[in-house]
């Protein structure tokens, strides 16, 4: 991958060598191949890198990005309770949330044990009763706090990066491992 070059900053890509193939006034420069998914028109033409980002923090800003990425891609894998996996996404939550809130009002009325509902899991419906909804509850709250801590973690390890390889080194090797499994 290169970057044509123009006052100091990259201003155009490319995946095939431009020797020989555009006007000898432009500068290219090789993209150093660690880069080439995060490289971008804010970067810099170096003498000893070919690019690299403008600054620490800019890496370090998109490697946040792309972990908070992943963390909200993971916290959306639906946990399992019992023998049934259900959602975890924002909106689950947010309907678990609100249907705990329902069954304590309809018990409150009606007496404990009087509320009961189809609650759609990603293996098909049954029927949570308060118990079960505060069960299910507790453990997608677990699991999603479980998600961001391990974004945390990650985090800590970015700060400490030193420079732009290093940034890029620790994501490379935290994305892909230490996210919680299934709080089944």
């Amino acid at each position: 991958m290169w970057a044509r070059i123009d006052n100091g900053l990259a201003v155009e890509f490319t995946s095939e060598d431009p020797s020989d193939r555009f006007h000898p006034d432009l500068t290219w420069v090789a993209v150093p191949p660690s880069l080439h998914s995060w490289a971008d028109t804010t970067y810099v033409a170096d003498t000893e890198d070919g690019l690299r980002p403008p600054s620490l923090d800019t890496i370090k800003a998109q490697a946040r990005a792309r972990v908070a990425a992943r963390r909200y891609q993971e916290q959306g894998r639906g946990v399992t309770v019992g023998s049934f996996r259900f959602h975890t996404d924002q909106e689950a939550r947010a309907n678990l949330t609100g249907a705990v809130v329902l069954a304590r009002e309809v018990e409150a009325r009606d007496g404990p044990g009087s509320y009961g509902a189809k609650w759609k899991t990603l293996d098909g419906f049954i029927i949570l009763d308060l118990t079960g909804l505060i069960t299910v509850g507790l453990q997608a709250g677990a699991f999603v706090q479980s998600c961001y801590d391990r974004e945390d973690a990650i985090g800590v390890l970015l700060d400490a990066a030193t420079d732009w390889a290093a940034v890029v080194a620790v994501h490379d090797a935290e994305i892909d491992t230490g996210w919680p499994a299934d709080a089944a």
